[in-house]
């Protein structure tokens, strides 16, 4: 299967020049994107001379609700419903923010990393777990609103802070769960498994 091609701000009616706040998953409680646009509706509305975005891509029982929420925000604000390959669309975005109430692991936060993206993330378990907070990511508390927006604001106002949060999440991930990495890391298992049980 070949590569998918990536997603162009046009298509979903994004200026070029706009802070792109990007989140994905299923639309249902567990998983904040409500708290997101809370603390999306108290970012400014431009950082450093560029417009602020909302990108939410996903569906499920609460993607009405989370629409209605988004209606005062105008363009600004981008629901997509259902994608189905929403990693195409992560280079659109500067900013990946996973809000969620539980989180186990954060395979969202992985995927963002690939793409060199800055990672904002709640105190969840996977949160927790990846996120060492002002190294490769910044973490906020479960359903703070006012939290996520200050992180939000600060990594959008910062380029070297953008950067490197960008960079010391790419290195995680390409040093702990890039396909290599991990086929290395069985390969040293099972060797150590040989010499043991030999």
């Amino acid at each position: 299967m070949g590569a998918v091609p990536p997603v162009k701000r046009a298509e979903l009616g994004i200026p070029e020049d706009a802070f792109v706040i990007g989140a994905m998953g299923r639309c249902i409680p567990k998983k904040g994107f409500d708290d997101l646009i809370d603390a999306f509706g108290q970012l400014e509305e431009s950082i450093g001379g560029r417009p602020t975005h909302l990108l939410l891509m996903g569906d499920g029982p609460m993607f009405e609700a989370l629409r209605k929420q988004t209606k005062p925000f105008g363009d600004r604000a981008h629901l997509t419903g259902w994608v189905d390959q929403p990693v195409a669309a992560l280079p659109l975005m500067d900013v990946f923010v996973c809000p969620s109430h539980e989180e186990a692991f954060g395979n969202v936060m992985m995927e963002a990393w690939s793409c060199g993206l800055p990672v904002v993330s709640t105190r969840t378990d996977g949160g927790l777990e990846l996120i060492q907070d002002g190294n490769n990511g910044l973490l906020c508390d479960i359903g703070d609103r006012e939290g996520l927006r200050q992180c939000i604001s600060r990594i959008l106002g910062n380029k070297l802070l953008r950067e490197h949060l960008a960079g010391c999440g790419r290195e995680l991930f390409l040093k702990r769960h890039h396909p290599d990495a991990s086929i290395k890391q069985y390969l040293e298992f099972y060797a150590l498994l040989k010499r043991r049980f030999a």
